[in-house]
């Protein structure tokens, strides 16, 4: 069997929206803390309609699907809060990692790693300084991210998220970051 590849949804109707909405209750209700039932539109925030969304689909329908926002500053990002906890960057734009959902049935299959390194391909080509992303403590995601670049430096309580998880904040800040902001910053002066 082939890998299927993830693909880019460059104008995702409001269907496939839908679709990857539900998906994520789909994907994360067999978390024991998670409650299916409070969600009957599915999962969906302010930022899915400015996110860049890949979706993997079997049988034409969506089986995974992870985003990527880029958002101006971190007070774009709703709860936010949960990030100021941690030391970031004062760096301009962020890119906010999130919401990679796999179905049950087709975990297991490298998709994860598929889904980060086409996000993190597109965050370096569109020359993002820094990255964020948050993942649940007892989730092997840490080290994987961490291959990538990826460094813990925060925690949030469990209270704040759907699986009622402590979780660790990432980073990933790119070599020349610091060089990107200073150069933009002298450029608009």
């Amino acid at each position: 069997m082939t890998t299927p590849q993830p693909y880019y949804l460059e104008h995702p109707t409001p269907a496939q929206l839908a679709e990857i909405y539900q998906l994520r209750v789909a994907a994360w209700k067999q978390n024991p803390h998670f409650d299916a039932s409070k969600y009957p539109d599915g999962i969906f925030d302010s930022l899915d309609p400015i996110a860049h969304h890949w979706v993997i689909e079997d049988e034409d329908r969506i089986v995974a699907a992870a985003r990527v926002v880029v958002v101006n500053q971190l007070t774009d990002i709703p709860n936010w809060q949960l990030f100021n906890l941690c030391e970031l960057p004062k760096v301009s734009p962020l890119a906010y990692l999130s919401r990679l959902v796999i179905l049950p049935m087709y975990q297991g299959r490298g998709w994860s790693g598929l889904f980060d390194r086409i996000r993190l391909a597109f965050i370096d080509e569109a020359n993002i300084p820094c990255t964020i992303c948050y993942c649940y403590s007892e989730s092997n995601r840490i080290k994987i991210l961490e291959k990538f670049g990826f460094t813990i430096v925060g925690f949030v309580n469990g209270s704040y998220n759907f699986y009622k998880s402590d979780a660790y904040v990432q980073l990933r800040v790119r070599q020349n970051a610091y060089e990107m902001v200073c150069q933009k910053t002298k450029n608009d002066v």
